[in-house]
């Protein structure tokens, strides 16, 4: 039978179903036309240790062969939590670390959802928690991303110091937690580390701010009752009001007013834009009247002496500027 054949069928194959079919197969490690997996990729993928096992035992198929996402057959079992397929592979001697297209490891794709013993056998065959990715992220950055405290806590106890690595852009895992809403994450990460709540990224951009990004206001609560300056701001000169009203956050805003006594009427230190000219400038009509009816000043002019109107007139925000003019 022809590969492309078997590529279809393989799911439904029983060993010897897989071993007749490949009888008079003239390549093994054939690519797939569209992604370039080959049959020990779906095997992989689908956790057949049977069909894995045949076809490197008995028709020697290649097990560090790439697919065009370069994910090798260790990277597709790692990532869809497949344990004996896994430690079958390491067994055989594969490289335990090696990349795929946009450098992420086995050991980074089971740290999103693959189970804690098949990351602990990750690490006994020698993978790594301080490879990067090409945006610097390493293993414990995605544990983090994914609120995975189980795995995040068993980093820590390989190394110490993991928590005080920095991506590119020099954002921490607190900051990771905090754009993704993981608050029991957050609590976590305050109580068992160092980390500091001040921390700031290449932009100015600290956990704070990113959570308020992320629209969460548990962690807002949390990191400003570990001493977050809720009045900071970023590289732009944009404090939590201004970075609430770009994104779209409208429950944000209402309780950092409330709860946190934050000047709606705030300018940014460069610029002097309000979060009124912020969300005009955004097209953001359910932002614009979320602040008029907290009480933002339409009449504070920016640094080029212009008015929320004027700016919404500008990028023709019709529906802003008809909350301005009414």
């Amino acid at each position: 039978m022809e590969i492309d054949e078997v590529y279809k069928r393989i799911q439904k194959y029983s060993s010897g179903d897989l071993t007749k079919a490949l009888e008079n197969a003239s390549d093994i490690n054939q690519k797939h036309k569209r992604n370039g997996d080959t049959l020990l990729h779906i095997t992989c993928r689908l956790g057949r240790k049977d069909l894995v096992q045949i076809l490197i035992e008995s028709f020697h198929a290649n097990p560090e062969i790439a697919n065009n996402d370069g994910k090798r057959p260790l990277h597709e079992a790692s990532q869809n939590d497949h344990l004996d397929c896994v430690e079958y592979l390491l067994e055989r001697k594969v490289c335990v670390d090696s990349l795929k297209r946009a450098d992420w490891t086995s050991l980074m794709l089971a740290a999103v959802k693959s189970s804690l013993n098949l990351i602990k056998v990750l690490i006994d065959y020698g993978a790594s928690t301080n490879v990067r990715n090409k945006d610097g992220w390493t293993p414990i950055h995605i544990a983090v991303r994914s609120g995975r405290i189980e795995i995040v806590s068993y980093f820590l106890t390989i190394d110490s110091t993991l928590w005080e690595t920095r991506s590119n852009n020099g954002r921490s895992i607190l900051h990771t937690a905090c754009i993704h809403g993981h608050c029991e994450m957050v609590k976590y990460l305050l109580r068992k580390t160092a980390i500091s709540v001040h921390l700031k990224d290449s932009c100015g951009l600290n956990p704070l701010m990113d959570a308020v990004k992320g629209g969460s206001v548990d962690i807002i609560d949390l990191l400003v009752t570990n001493g977050a300056n809720i009045n900071d701001t970023d590289n732009l000169g944009k404090s939590c009001i201004h970075i609430a009203a770009q994104a779209n956050q409208a429950d944000v805003i209402k309780h950092l007013i409330k709860h946190h006594n934050v000047d709606i009427n705030a300018q940014t230190t460069v610029g002097l834009s309000t979060a009124l000219h912020i969300a005009c400038k955004e097209h953001l009509k359910n932002i614009v009247k979320t602040l008029l009816e907290l009480g933002a000043n339409p009449a504070l002019e920016d640094s080029r002496n212009r008015k929320a109107e004027e700016i919404a007139r500008i990028v023709d925000a019709a529906d802003c500027l008809s909350l301005l003019t009414n």
